[in-house]
């Protein structure tokens, strides 16, 4: 099945901001964001987030499902890190669905209608699963592969032999969720939005994801923030070098958890040197009775 989560997202009202004209806000996300890895802008698409449990490092690479430039920058950083895993916001169908995707153009209309109407869903979400075909056939036509960021990811990784980790929770699991917070009107706006005068930025992301909490706080719980916190714990338990590749609007949410996991992991009281003084010495003591009852074996 295509992936519905882009048409859904497109629900709610568009903000009309673009990468020009923040003044000190841009210098301070230059700050914030510095990653050094040449070539690649410090605009907060691509940001390092640094273990210190584990001494890992994570590149979070923030992307647009339908930009070429986000599918030509997530190959950039993994041939530039050569990182031990990549981790990619999908799960098992949906990595199926995007890696053998030119196998969809063949499917007709009628095929897409029918394998709609069959979906386990309220009418309102069969036909979202409708328009999302229709939506990603006309992208097709003009030469535009949606999640091709996530295909050059698992291709980058394999050719390099990083492991590539799946993190995202269970498409069905998602969408049984939003089929009960799914609703006609946003349906209706989902259809007939207008997004030709959208850059997609850190800032108007932000803006974007407000929005839809403010006028749709159920749905971006199931779409956002969950799967936020799903996608947090995993790439959050990788060790070594670790490029992970998500949905630009996951970036706020994974952040947020990332800093708030470091602050309680830097809160965690040290072992007192006391404490690791009777440590040493209880292995001590241990250490001459095992010698003695050994040596006692042997005489």
């Amino acid at each position: 099945m295509s992936s519905i989560f882009n048409v859904f997202s497109l629900s709610f009202p568009n903000p009309r901001v673009t990468s020009s004209g923040h003044g000190d806000d841009d210098d301070d996300d230059t700050k914030m964001y510095q990653h050094g890895i040449p070539e690649i802008p410090t605009d907060g698409k691509v940001a390092l987030l640094k273990n210190s449990k584990l001494k890992s490092e994570v590149y979070l690479i923030g992307t647009v499902h339908i930009s070429k430039q986000s599918a030509e920058t997530v190959k950039k950083v993994i041939n530039y890190v050569k990182p031990d895993v990549v981790a990619v916001e999908l799960c098992r169908e949906r990595a199926v669905d995007i890696m053998t995707s030119s196998l969809k153009d063949d499917v007709t209309l009628l095929d897409m209608l029918y394998g709609s109407m069959m979906c386990p869903w309220g009418l309102s979400m069969k036909i979202g699963v409708f328009a999302e075909g229709c939506w990603d056939r006309k992208l097709r036509a003009n030469g535009i592969l949606q999640g091709l960021e996530f295909k050059v990811a698992i291709q980058e990784s394999s050719r390099l032999g990083a492991r590539c980790v799946l993190i995202d929770q269970d498409c069905n699991v998602t969408y049984s969720k939003i089929s009960k917070v799914f609703s006609w009107g946003m349906l209706w706006n989902s259809l007939f939005a207008d997004h030709k005068d959208i850059e997609y930025t850190r800032s108007s992301v932000q803006e974007m994801t407000g929005l839809m909490k403010k006028h749709h706080p159920e749905y971006t719980k199931v779409l956002v923030d969950e799967r936020d916190k799903f996608m947090f714990e995993g790439i959050r338990s990788f060790e070594k070098k670790v490029v992970a590749v998500v949905g630009m609007g996951h970036m706020d949410g994974i952040e947020l958890l990332w800093r708030q996991a470091e602050e309680a992991e830097n809160k965690k009281p040290p072992i007192p040197s006391q404490e690791r003084g009777k440590g040493c010495i209880h292995g001590f003591i241990f250490y001459l009775l095992v010698c003695t009852f050994c040596y006692g074996l042997i005489l």
